[in-house]
């Protein structure tokens, strides 16, 4: 599956650079698709550093919360594991 995903991304990706050079070469412009001028350069790295380091705090945060819920899942199963093949009767779990 991730062989196909990974072809699938490469034919995308060279499929939208024929598309681009072709739009490139009918307008005859550098930049066609430019949204907004060289004068957002130093405000864009601010904002994508912001967003940057803003997803990585919350994958962070939300790989965390994963964590602990399996945490809380599985460590009644342990017990139970614990107490089904303790083989010491003197420090058996309740």
């Amino acid at each position: 599956m991730g062989t196909l995903l990974a072809t699938g991304l490469i034919v995308g990706e060279s499929l939208f650079g024929v598309i681009y050079a072709g739009i490139v070469g009918a307008t005859g412009s550098e930049e066609p698709l430019a949204v907004v001028g060289d004068s957002f350069a130093t405000p864009a790295t601010f904002i994508g550093a912001v967003f940057f380091f803003g997803s990585i705090f919350a994958l962070y945060r939300a790989g965390q919360a994963a964590w602990f819920r399996a945490q809380i899942v599985l460590l009644p199963l342990t017990r139970q594991q614990l107490r089904k093949h303790s083989t010491c009767t003197k420090h058996r779990l309740a």
